[in-house]
């Protein structure tokens, strides 16, 4: 990429740092000494600076396409998601549905659990409401 041949200068310049610095012991205790280090320390400083200037540079583009690309992925999945979504509440309503129906039957079967009497023999309406409702005052 002809992006990476602008990072070519800095890592020439690193190798000549590494060369002139890497190793090197500062007399700090003479001001002369420790002057230099600041001058030297500076001078990477401005170096970094200006590699930090160059990475944005040629960065910025690339980070537009990166955010059109998010866009775009994003607007796909949200229409996936409200899709997935509509699917899932007809899910939704037709399992309860079926819990209705079920509900409906078990209701069912109990009641007709409670026309047996205690021998299991089956006993007509009537009879069940007379054994239900003896003794209940009618209204």
């Amino acid at each position: 990429m002809k992006e990476l041949k602008a990072f070519d200068e800095f890592a020439q310049q690193q190798k000549e740092f590494d060369k002139k610095y890497k190793g090197v012991v500062y007399n700090l205790a003479n001001p002369k000494e420790e002057k230099q280090a600041r001058s030297d320390k500076f001078a990477i400083g401005k170096i970094v600076s200006k590699l930090k200037a160059v990475h944005k540079e040629i960065k910025a583009p690339h980070l537009i396409k990166c955010q059109e690309i998010d866009n775009m992925k994003n607007e796909l999945e949200t229409g996936f998601r409200e899709t997935q979504k509509d699917i899932g509440e007809q899910i939704k309503k037709h399992e309860e549905k079926i819990q209705a129906h079920k509900d409906m039957l078990n209701t069912k079967l109990s009641n007709i659990e409670h026309y047996l009497s205690d021998n299991g023999e089956v006993m007509t309406s009537d009879d069940y409401a007379k054994k239900t409702y003896d003794g209940a005052p009618l209204i």
